[in-house]
């Protein structure tokens, strides 16, 4: 049998600036108490010094372990992931040696919040990890981490890192040839500073840090428009290729994107369609470079568009490691995901919306909204200025064929505030007196 054997969590004292370090939590898997797993894994059991079990088929085997054996989900206090870092130790055990192979593994930690009856899960954060098979036996593989070094946050609802009380681990598997395997976990221990506000990394809370916050006291997010179509109304009508630098393909010809005069009713003027035929497997696309990359700071994307149905996808792009898509047949179709495909608000057809897109590129956390409402987060690799901007559109087998009009496309850039402790998106008052209230820390 193939084997994922002891896959171990070693969270351990890094380099986060603090004043003593102390243990939160911690559990060496000597007992089951708390831990199951989720069908088709089986077996779970002891073996190799922690919880052990298979995995017969490929997919998602998942383990679950309260961190609170008895009580479950309610547990008393609850964990607080809000600092800290940790090492994970993986392992990855095949009876037949295969060089390069690899695998994955999410550290899925969940919290709680009130019902106004019970503790009920709020929402996730999660942490991936690719393990490649080492020579050609068990083999230690190690990374470190921070608790806020995350891959998703806020997944399926809010997340609330003082509410922490379960973690998951899924071992990701799809390729058949690596079934049936086994996979564990060995220990799993979260250390967290006693001083989280240090901003000079000095391990105390003095002088220093109140001079750092007092340099960004008064920080507010300010945007500046970066570029603007100014609706269009300066284009030619025809084509978009060539036009202010946009490349386009294919040609108007075969359904945009061209230049053409609002043919919806509603007074926009010039707007650029999209509307390849159906049936014809054509990908319409036009991308624009930014004259200088942003590489720091909050990429706002927003602009009008309408459509008339979802029977299409349609594809927004920022050409370094964001993408999103409204899906044919997501639910409901042709919803505005943050990244990726899934969740979202959803615009209705036959009238005119406004969608802005919100890219950090330190933490990469997207946000989208529509017409003004309430954003929905999502999380996007995160490393490269933003160079270009792009839109696309396929048909699809899904009933509908309509087009995809776009006007008035502004991009923008959004100064963050990095001493934010309330998280109010400014540096202002409320973060002054979290600073004080654990000012002398660690003296």
């Amino acid at each position: 049998m193939r084997r994922l054997c002891c896959f171990a969590l070693i969270l351990a004292a890094g380099s986060l600036a603090s004043g003593e370090w102390y243990t939160a939590y911690v559990n060496d898997f000597s007992t089951l108490a708390g831990v199951s797993v989720r069908t088709p894994v089986t077996n779970l059991r002891l073996e190799d010094g922690g919880a052990v079990a298979d995995m017969p088929a490929t997919g998602y085997a998942m383990m679950d372990v309260n961190m609170d054996p008895v009580n479950g989900i309610n547990i008393d206090p609850p964990i607080d992931f809000t600092y800290g870092e940790f090492t994970v130790s993986l392992e990855w055990y095949s009876e037949w040696y295969i060089p390069g192979e690899i695998t994955g593994f999410w550290l899925r930690v969940y919290s709680r919040r009130w019902d106004g009856s019970q503790w009920v899960f709020s929402g996730g954060q999660n942490y991936f990890y690719e393990v490649q098979q080492a020579g050609s036996g068990p083999a230690w593989q190690t990374f470190t981490r921070s608790v806020d070094d995350w891959n998703e946050t806020n997944w399926i609802g809010p997340f609330d890192p003082t509410q922490v009380y379960k973690f998951r681990i899924d071992s990701v598997v799809w390729d058949e040839d690596l079934v049936p395997y086994s996979y564990g976990i060995d220990h799993f221990e979260l250390v967290v500073p006693e001083c989280p506000n240090d901003l000079d990394g000095d391990d105390d809370i003095d002088l220093g840090d109140l001079a750092m916050l007092l340099s960004e006291y008064g920080c507010t997010p300010e945007e500046q428009t970066v570029y603007d179509t100014f609706g269009f109304e300066s284009y030619t009508l025809g084509d978009l290729n060539d036009q202010d630098g946009w490349a386009a393909d294919p040609n108007g010809a075969f359904g945009g994107p061209t230049v053409i005069e609002d043919p919806t009713g509603s007074s926009m003027g010039k707007v650029v369609v999209f509307d390849p035929p159906n049936g014809s497997g054509v990908y319409a696309w036009a991308e624009r470079y930014l004259d200088t990359p942003i590489a720091d700071g909050v990429v706002v994307f927003e602009w009008d568009q309408y459509r008339t149905d979802a029977g299409d996808n349609i594809y927004h792009w920022n050409c370094d490691g964001w993408f999103a898509a409204e899906w044919d047949s997501a639910s409901p179709p042709g919803q505005l995901p943050p990244s990726g495909w899934a969740g979202g608000p959803a615009p209705s057809f036959n009238e005119w919306h406004h969608v802005r897109y919100e890219l950090n590129l330190e933490t990469g956390v997207a946000k989208v909204s529509l017409d003004g409402g309430a954003p929905v987060e999502g999380t996007f690799d995160v490393g490269n200025p933003t160079s270009c901007i792009g839109w696309g559109m396929s048909d699809t087998a899904i009933p509908g064929d309509g087009p995809l009009y776009l006007d008035n496309i502004v991009v923008k850039q959004q100064q963050i505030c990095h001493i934010d402790y309330d998280e109010d998106n400014d540096t202002d008052l409320a973060d002054l007196a979290t600073l004080l209230a654990d000012y002398g820390c660690g003296q």
